[in-house]
């Protein structure tokens, strides 16, 4: 093989990339938990083409090693390499196309009160803030993210510390909700969102996800802080006329979080 010159724009490039995240000495052991208990999140660390990114969230000083963020920002991870959703079902969904919806920052005054408010509205740059897209993708990760924690909370060694993965789920639902009730409001943005498939599609089924993971939650109460605030929000029957539309049906809190 011929010696390569390298140009120096390019010497400096390579010698600006950050160094590749080495596992950490805990890696083994809480992918072990996840193989063994919860495989389905196992497979978020498998489906990553760059496993290293799983990493750099753990950190082996917590209780829980930070596992549950890993597996947040993994599912981001995968889902953007494929432009897809990756459900806890095993299925995989596609993302709603460029355009489907207007960008969601237009309720970003309306939710301003959401402790969630800031990373995903205020700042504008945000996937979240402007793309429906990136707002369902924080969903699935915080909906993926509170599944694991269900299954495996009693697997770790404090149990009792409370922790807001509830929280995050039921703030994103709250933001869909608000989002297609605001859709709603004009004509002609509701026709082309009802009208693209994957969009409508996407929407039912993170939304059915993230409700079977509150199903599955509010029985351990250490899986969240301010929730039943955000839950009574999402249930509520106050602007529920696009989600039932997106549904067929006005959505029913789980009787597992007080519904009927």
């Amino acid at each position: 093989m011929k010696p390569t010159t390298l140009s120096l724009p390019l010497l400096i490039l390579l010698f600006s990339l950050p160094s590749a995240q080495a596992a950490p000495s805990c890696a083994p052991q809480f992918l072990n938990l996840l193989k063994s208990h919860d495989y389905r999140s196992y497979q978020v660390y498998e489906g990553l083409s760059n496993k290293n990114d799983f990493f750099q969230y753990m950190n082996c000083g917590k209780w829980d090693g930070d596992i549950f963020a890993a597996i947040h920002e993994g599912i981001h991870g995968w889902d953007y390499d494929q432009l897809v959703y990756h459900l806890d079902s095993g299925d995989s969904i596609e993302m709603p196309e460029e355009g489907a919806g207007p960008a969601p920052r237009l309720i970003a005054r309306e939710v301003s009160d959401s402790p969630y408010h800031n990373p995903y509205f205020t700042d504008t740059s945000a996937e979240s803030s402007k793309r429906l897209r990136g707002l369902l993708e924080e969903m699935n990760g915080y909906t993926r993210e509170l599944i694991s924690a269900a299954r495996l909370i009693h697997k770790l060694h404090n149990d009792n510390e409370s922790t807001s993965q509830r929280d995050g789920v039921a703030n994103m639902m709250y933001f869909v909700k608000i989002y297609l009730y605001r859709v709603g409001d004009n004509a002609g943005a509701w026709n082309k969102l009802i009208n693209s498939p994957d969009a409508v599609n996407a929407l039912r089924r993170l939304w059915f996800q993230a409700d079977m993971s509150l199903q599955m939650s509010c029985p351990i109460p250490s899986l969240g802080m301010d929730d039943r605030k955000w839950i009574q929000r999402v249930y509520s029957k106050d602007k529920n006329r696009g989600i039932a539309a997106i549904l067929g049906k006005a959505p029913e809190m789980p009787a597992e979080c007080g519904g009927k």
